[in-house]
């Protein structure tokens, strides 16, 4: 197939695109015959943006996901009750692999953003890097005058082995005090509590599920 290819370019037709990275799974055939859209190399880009976060390993070794409620609040006078998120999820892998995470689910952010300016035709929206408290940070801004407790502001943010996704400053600031050992709220683990419920789980064990497709079909 190759040689192929090779032969038909000599005769002075034209070449397949080449592809690398996820566009390689497009055939030399294929790419041949079709041109890609302008959508199909906006997919590409951001498949590859994708690609640079290892999304098995981002779970880590561990992980918690923690939400916070508020009570709905209005954008303006006569305007509905607006209920903000207040969420962070959190997961310990190593610090090789929490910063490689951090720095691909940041390039994935501000490809995003870029989109997002691009078809609005303005900068509304910024990514703005940081370090807070010995935590790397990425925050996406909203360039407009919007109180911050009414639209939430989201964050990545990777310390040492743990990395943080999280919406919403007065949380993701809490966060960063648990980290930095400055916090003077009661940690949940140490809450009599939660002890309560986590001793009433079973052992940890390992478990293996199998499901045999093909058996079920028969």
């Amino acid at each position: 197939r190759t040689g192929g290819t090779a032969a038909r370019s000599k005769r002075g037709s034209r070449p397949p695109p080449r592809t690398t990275g996820l566009g390689a799974g497009i055939s030399p055939g294929c790419a041949g015959r079709y041109a890609l859209g302008p959508e199909h190399t906006l997919l590409r880009e951001r498949l590859e943006l994708a690609a640079g976060v290892d999304w098995v390993g981002l779970e880590g070794e561990e992980s918690v996901f923690v939400e916070r409620f508020h009570p709905p609040k209005r954008l303006a006078k006569r305007k509905p009750f607006t209920l903000t998120p207040n969420m962070a999820w959190l997961s310990r892998s190593t610090p090789e692999s929490a910063a490689g995470n951090f720095e691909g689910l940041v390039s994935l952010l501000q490809g995003l953003v870029d989109e997002g300016n691009a078809a609005i035709g303005s900068e509304f929206l910024t990514v703005e890097r940081s370090t807070r408290q010995g935590s790397a940070v990425a925050q996406l801004r909203i360039k407009v005058p919007v109180p911050e407790d009414v639209v939430p502001t989201f964050y990545v943010a990777q310390r040492d082995e743990i990395l943080v996704i999280a919406m919403q400053r007065f949380l993701f600031g809490d966060i960063l005090d648990l980290l930095d050992g400055t916090s003077k709220k009661k940690a949940l683990a140490d809450d009599s509590r939660f002890k309560e419920a986590l001793a009433q789980l079973p052992p940890a064990q390992d478990l293996l599920t199998f499901f045999d497709m093909q058996s079920m079909l028969k």
